[in-house]
């Protein structure tokens, strides 16, 4: 027999069980607890009722009713006390099973593991696989961009960079997202190399202009230096013959009387040296004809080379026209469209295409 149906109690010659009264229905689907309240209430008011001397004033009376509350709240008490303890057996009842309820929750969830463990090893290396191809895809994809401006050398790098990542790679299930990648990334890397070569080299040649055009200049203001001192010389050796003329002159006016024959002398001698000046100025004005003559023909000969490099590159433009409209021609007769021909041409001319050029 259980704990709940050993706790019984009589109320009004009536056992009552606790089980039942708290929570439970009778037989006959009524509520024992509200069955038995409602018998009590009224049986207490029958007391009351009965009581001979209902008068409050009166210490009989006030006994009496003192007495039916008494009981009133002793089977109130009664029923409450009843209800805790059945609380407190339903409650160890209950921690009982919960206790059961985890020891078996935890055993089986063991189990479950246990079972679970080779297909959960497995799934988390196929996350791991799976993580290892995206990152080598994202590294690939990567490698085609540049945050800062490469050098040649930079771009060699990732193109063998992107050689290797690919080729050494086994790229299982992503093989085909990869090769499409690995050839897009191969050909922007491919085209910035050509680029970034055809950027140096005509930096090369702008450098190169750029020292000549730097040497021109300077031999021109050399020249033009050389012609002012020339020409300063002769205003100088002019000077110098009028100083020395006059001179002279005045000399001989002071002495003429004593010394003409010294006079005459050295006028002679200054119109020597005035013809000496003349002589040297006319030699100045010479060499400096000649400079200008030897500047002419320089700059003639620059102009000459000029026109013949410009006919020269015109001949080449001319020639190669010919030979790109022969291609057209012949990639027309196989079927391709004007369009497409000139883009075949212009891709093989600019060698975007690998193992194949035109012969020029």
């Amino acid at each position: 027999m259980s704990d709940e149906a050993k706790t019984e109690i009589i109320i009004l010659d009536k056992v009552i069980v606790p089980a039942i009264l708290f929570g439970g229905k009778s037989e006959d689907g009524k509520d024992p607890l509200e069955d038995l309240l409602v018998k009590f209430e009224g049986h207490a008011r029958d007391q009351l009722a009965d009581i001979e001397t209902y008068n409050i004033t009166t210490p009989k009376g006030r006994k009496e009713i003192a007495s039916l509350a008494y009981q009133a709240g002793r089977t109130k008490n009664t029923l409450d006390t009843m209800g805790k303890d059945l609380n407190e057996e339903r409650r160890k009842a209950i921690t009982a099973v919960n206790e059961d309820r985890n020891r078996a929750t935890a055993r089986l969830q063991a189990l479950q593991d246990e079972i679970r463990k080779p297909l959960t090893d497995f799934e988390d290396a196929e996350k791991e696989r799976v993580a290892a191809h995206e990152e080598a895809h994202a590294l690939l994809t990567t490698l085609g961009k540049f945050d800062f401006t490469p050098t040649v050398s930079d771009i060699s790098d990732r193109i063998s960079d992107a050689d290797n990542l690919y080729k050494d790679r086994d790229w299982e299930e992503f093989a085909s997202i990869a090769k499409g990648e690995y050839v897009e990334v191969s050909e922007s890397l491919d085209k910035r190399l050509v680029d970034q070569k055809k950027h140096d080299d005509d930096q090369a040649e702008l450098e190169r202009l750029r020292k000549e055009t730097e040497e021109r200049e300077t031999k021109e203001r050399e020249d033009r230096i050389a012609h002012e001192a020339a020409e300063q010389a002769t205003k100088d050796a002019e000077e110098a013959a009028k100083v020395e003329a006059k001179a002279a002159a005045d000399k001989a006016q002071a002495e003429k009387d004593e010394i003409e024959r010294k006079a005459k002398e050295e006028r002679e001698a200054a119109e020597q040296r005035a013809e000496q000046a003349e002589a040297d100025k006319k030699e100045a004005e010479a060499a400096t004809k000649r400079a200008a003559e030897e500047e002419r023909q320089r700059i003639d000969a620059e102009r000459q080379a000029e026109e013949e490099a410009a006919k020269k590159r015109e001949d080449n433009k001319r020639h190669n026209a010919k030979i790109n409209n022969a291609a057209l021609s012949a990639l027309a007769k196989i079927g391709l469209s004007e369009a497409d021909s000139k883009k075949v041409v212009q891709a093989i001319a600019k060698r975007e295409i690998p193992n194949v050029t035109i012969s020029y």
